[in-house]
């Protein structure tokens, strides 16, 4: 992303406008100071395929990984389901799909657990 020049500020403002807001609100209601998420929030550079892959796969497990759900694959507010749902979406399913090479290689690499090198770069 860092090739793309301001691709990356536009997708990393909103979400720094919306932390900042957010965490002034809750500070100004609750007469507190500092960060509300620590660390704080940063982007990582995204290295290779694997590192693409992996990084799907992790936000679809993460519920499970944090305690939410006990099976990822059925947690409500995953796009998980979308993924194999035939039903119109938002989501760029195709593209996805065949990054994983099929729905069945979807399915099937979201079935692995992560490796150390991910959740080392993730600080997971």
């Amino acid at each position: 992303f860092e090739t793309l020049g301001g691709f990356s500020k536009a997708i990393s403002l909103p979400f720094s406008y919306l932390f900042n807001a957010y965490t002034q609100a809750y500070n100004k209601a609750y007469q507190r100071k500092g960060s509300l998420f620590i660390p704080n929030f940063n982007r990582n550079l995204m290295v290779s395929d694997s590192y693409f892959s992996a990084l799907i796969i992790y936000i679809h497990q993460n519920p499970t990984h944090h305690g939410f759900a006990v099976d990822f694959t059925q947690w409500t507010f995953s796009s998980y389901q979308s993924y194999l749902s035939d039903k119109p979406s938002l989501l760029n399913k195709k593209e996805v799909l065949e990054w994983f090479g099929s729905l069945n290689g979807f399915i099937r690499d979201h079935g692995t657990s992560l490796s150390k090198e991910i959740k080392k770069h993730l600080e997971i």
